[in-house]
């Protein structure tokens, strides 16, 4: 079915059923509003898209129990050239389809709604991008809960000016290759909270990048399994006056798999709380967060990172902060008095123990002194790292070493350099 015409129009579609077509359904309009409301209908064997919209404005698209099977281009693509556009899916099934639900504002908003719906296809399952010319423009408002997404490259695409906070409730992601969701903000502060949220095998779960504004991040009962990195968030300023913060908050969460669990990378610091949380299996870091300027504020409770998945962990270790003061035991080749029994100025090496380490269950007699902040055991197969990142510089006095106590109950290891992020002169102990 096509319509082209010169005025908006309203588009009723009831218990309508479209099987093995070349294309589906198409509205155009030059000038006015295009309304499209899909109802109890079925799309399957279409060869191109399944419904394309386009007008002056698209101010409403509604679907409701409706499915898509076998679209061998996108469910629905809209393009309007201003004002706002509101999607919303309620009970929705696609299976099969290229791509899902690709809309567009040249200068207008978008604000997606979906719930109790299952998406499932090849390329992008959302795909929304908006444009600004005034100060009301430009802005994306989601909200998704009880839905599912699986077998595609992209579930979540959007890049827009400005992002409404975003919650997510009770959805799932499954098998997605690239991105569970992928967002690029040009302006101001954005808040991200996932509730009760499963990603498996998912390629980066979350990518944001905020152009010019702060981020609130809030993970509060997820398990996201994923195959290079939890979630990597990162936020920029345009001016020194207004320099962008992250803080991130982990309650009762789980990551598991990939490089990383969690990098956040934050202009002007921020604030850190994990708690009643695992980060398991990272073949990096668990969780890391790099700030250009400012302090990092961090608060880690009753949460593990042991380094290995939840089936093959023998023993878990639950990280917990607590208040001690730090002792520089003195440096090398200074008339201090300090009594290292073998130390270098960067250079790793391997520390005979003088007695049986265990560790994740298993017995260690040596460990991999490393340069970097961590110790390795098994040929870096199961290690101890710090929480943070770290990539450790070390100039004229920094060194590192290590002291076996006198009746060889313990080892001391020590790190004595500085951070390479955060400049000349500034110096971190570990």
């Amino acid at each position: 079915e096509m319509y082209r015409g010169l005025s908006g129009t309203s588009s009723p579609r009831h218990g309508v059923t479209v099987d093995n077509a070349s294309m589906g359904v198409l509205y155009s309009v030059s000038s006015g509003d295009v309304i499209l409301t899909v109802v109890d209908c079925s799309f399957t064997d279409v060869g191109n898209y399944a419904i394309q919209v386009e007008g002056e404005t698209v101010s409403s698209i509604q679907i409701t129990n409706s499915e898509f099977v076998r679209v061998e281009g996108d469910v629905v693509v809209s393009m309007a050239e201003a004002g706002d556009t509101v999607i919303v899916l309620d009970g929705v099934f696609m299976e099969d389809v290229f791509g899902g639900i690709r809309a567009s504002v040249e200068f207008g908003n978008i604000d997606l709604t979906v719930m109790a719906s299952s998406l499932s296809g090849y390329f992008t399952l959302i795909d929304l991008t908006v444009n600004s010319n005034t100060l009301d423009t430009g802005f994306v408002t989601m909200d998704v809960s009880g839905s599912s997404f699986s077998e595609a490259e992209i579930a979540f695409s959007v890049w827009c000016i400005e992002l409404d906070p975003l919650m997510m409730v009770d959805t799932e992601f499954v098998n997605i290759t690239g991105f569970g969701m992928y967002f690029d903000v040009r302006e101001n502060d954005v808040s991200l909270s996932y509730d009760n949220v499963t990603m498996i095998n998912v390629g980066i779960g979350v990518w944001l990048y905020a152009n010019d504004g702060s981020l609130e991040l809030e993970f509060t009962g997820v398990h996201f399994n994923t195959v290079n990195i939890g979630a990597m968030v990162e936020v920029s300023a345009l001016t020194e006056a207004e320099l962008s913060a992250i803080n991130v908050t982990v309650l009762d969460s789980v990551f598991e798999g990939g490089m990383f669990g969690i990098w956040a990378v934050s202009v002007n610091g921020g604030t850190v709380l994990i708690d009643n949380s695992q980060f398991l299996g990272q073949s990096e870091v668990g969780f890391t967060y790099d700030s250009l300027y400012g302090q990092v504020d961090m608060d880690v409770v009753d949460s593990v990172f042991d380094g290995s998945s939840s089936e093959e962990a023998g023993t878990v270790y639950v990280v917990e902060q607590i208040e001690s003061e730090y002792i520089l035991y003195g440096q090398p080749e200074v008339d201090d008095e300090a009594d290292w029994d073998s130390w270098s100025d960067g250079s790793s090496w391997t520390v005979f123990l003088p007695f049986e380490f265990e560790y994740n269950g298993y017995g260690y007699d040596q460990v991999y002194f490393g340069s970097d902040g961590y110790l390795n055991f098994d040929g870096g197969a199961v290690s101890i790292r710090p929480v943070g990142n770290t990539d450790l510089y070390y100039d004229n006095y920094h060194f590192m070493a290590y002291k076996i106590a006198e009746d060889n109950s313990s080892v001391l290891f020590n790190w004595y350099a500085m951070n390479d992020y955060s400049g000349w002169g500034e110096s971190n102990a570990f």
